[in-house]
């Protein structure tokens, strides 16, 4: 039986910490996109507009990962 060498887990690592923050940035503008397209505007010093973003982007997320 053989296993992964041990010098392939840091690349690994990196690799899927690279891909995590891309998704993330990628959820986060598209959710900024959806308040521009219904010309609803987001406050950037608003805190409740940020945690709609936020909100929004992550649900998203978990929405698609869920129905897979």
């Amino acid at each position: 039986m053989t296993g992964a060498s041990p010098a392939t887990v840091p690349p690994v690592v990196a690799t899927v910490m690279l891909d995590v923050v891309f998704i993330t940035r990628l959820q986060l503008r598209l959710a900024c996109d959806v308040p521009v397209l219904y010309r609803m505007p987001l406050d950037p010093s608003d805190a409740d507009d940020m945690w709609k973003l936020i909100r929004v982007a992550f649900t998203i997320k978990s929405g698609a990962f869920v129905r897979e």
